[in-house]
């Protein structure tokens, strides 16, 4: 059976791309286009700049790149600052990428001897996330780090996110069409204490065979 779903990205403070399920056919349905969102979509996002992607028993695994978010950034910012070391995990990274920002953990706590115990006083920023579009990325070998400017057509930063919220910085890749077939499988990387554990992707369309 194979369907077919296209993902559609907004620009919203939970920003993941939502995905319309496609429905069950003989062959690949390719989905009514979304209603218009209610805020900008991004413009420097590059639909398909990654291709087409086949996935089989063979190639099953990660799709996405990870970084730790090395420096904190605050809602209202246009820009992501990570050292090099962390900004060449993202590569290749260029303009009209896509990129989410999370941020994992970070709540504060209620540490009392009591019933209360661990009930979530202040949630910190755990939890928060989106995405953003690449406008430039602008190495600065003297200082170490890599400045990532951020698409500005859908405004700034929504959130802000800390590093010792172990904030991550996830590459998106941008498919035209994902084929899934029979024995293949897409995982995230797994959560190593600071980067993975989520899954994003972007696809106009999408097929599953099984």
């Amino acid at each position: 059976r194979s369907s077919a779903a296209q993902m559609v990205t907004l620009c919203a403070a939970s920003g993941l791309a939502l995905l319309e399920a496609g429905g069950a056919g003989g062959g690949a349905e390719t989905l009514p286009p979304s209603e218009p969102p209610a805020v900008g979509v991004l413009k420097q996002a590059t639909a398909a700049a990654d291709g087409d992607l086949t996935v089989d028993a063979l190639n099953s695994g990660p799709q996405n790149r990870y970084a730790r978010l090395t420096t904190d950034a605050v809602k209202g910012d246009q820009q992501l600052v990570l050292t090099t070391v962390e900004a060449a995990r993202l590569n290749p990274l260029k303009a009209g990428d896509l990129l989410l920002v999370m941020q994992a953990q970070g709540a504060l706590i209620d540490s009392t001897d009591a019933d209360a115990y661990g009930t979530v006083s202040d949630l910190q920023g755990a939890g928060l996330f989106e995405e953003v579009g690449v406008r430039a990325v602008v190495p600065n070998p003297s200082l170490g780090i890599v400045t990532l400017q951020l698409d500005g057509s859908c405004g700034e930063l929504r959130n802000s996110y800390s590093m010792a919220g172990k904030s991550q910085v996830v590459r998106v890749p941008q498919y035209g069409t994902l084929t899934v077939q029979s024995g293949g499988a897409i995982r995230a990387q797994k959560w190593n204490g600071t980067t993975g554990g989520v899954l994003a992707l972007r696809a106009q369309k999408i097929v599953v065979e099984s």
